[in-house]
């Protein structure tokens, strides 16, 4: 997490995981599959056990360093917050994953023969 403004590390809590799948050759393409959502599912947890425990620090630093956070409220003038974004970027966005699926895709497919 970081402070725009300031450009300073609030926190940092990563999720990693290095599952190395084990298969014959033939069974490659499946082991692969697995192993990624396997190491996925395991990075995910690591970060949420990381971002709990990096919570609880950062909430005791504010207790003892209060003049590290400003919270400021302002009204919003029918506009999204600083984690909004446009409809155009939703599209690109989507555009990129739909372009990266078929691409994995076709690699897989490739691949198989």
């Amino acid at each position: 997490m970081f402070d725009v403004k300031t450009r300073k590390l609030l926190f940092r809590a990563p999720g990693v995981d290095k599952h190395q799948p084990e298969s014959t050759a033939v069974e490659s393409i499946e082991a692969i599959r697995e192993g990624r959502t396997d190491s996925f599912a395991a990075a995910m947890a690591n970060m949420t056990a990381n971002l709990s425990a990096e919570l609880s620090n950062f909430e005791d630093r504010l207790e003892t360093e209060p003049q590290l956070v400003q919270v400021n409220w302002s009204e919003s003038s029918g506009r999204g917050g600083g984690g909004s974004m446009g409809l155009s970027l939703l599209v690109l966005l989507l555009f990129l994953h739909l372009i990266g699926e078929h691409t994995r895709t076709r690699a897989i497919k490739d691949a198989d023969g």
